[in-house]
């Protein structure tokens, strides 16, 4: 296993922990009115935003159920031998991490547009 054993424990790490990271963003969200800088286009200015209510409304629900979907995908990834997640069948979770992340993406820069801009 060796080093590739090591890589493979820290994407499955980083996809566990930034789905705990966009459980901490709806948090932010929905307790105190706010977005985590990281969360938006550098030319955005939260304090200054059109909608962000709107964009709250719209995007808390989209960050708990990704970071739940990332939360879980994180897990199998970890625990992938004793779920027989081998082979192809861990590729097939990796994509779906990777296509989860850039639909999050599209949405989120999308909803800004709509919403923050």
């Amino acid at each position: 296993m060796g080093n590739m054993g090591n890589m493979d424990t820290f994407v499955n790490a980083m996809i566990f922990l930034g789905g705990g990271y966009m459980l901490f963003a709806a948090y932010m969200m929905k307790f105190k009115g706010e977005v985590p800088k990281s969360f938006l286009s550098r030319d955005l200015n939260w304090d200054t935003a059109r909608d962000k209510e709107g964009y709250i409304r719209f995007m808390f629900p989209a960050n708990i159920i990704m970071g739940l979907l990332m939360i879980i995908l994180g897990l199998c990834l970890t625990f992938e031998e004793k779920l027989g997640l081998v082979g192809d069948k861990e590729m097939i979770l990796l994509l779906a991490a990777f296509i989860l992340v850039l639909i999050y993406g599209v949405i989120a820069m999308h909803m800004q547009t709509k919403y923050l801009r």
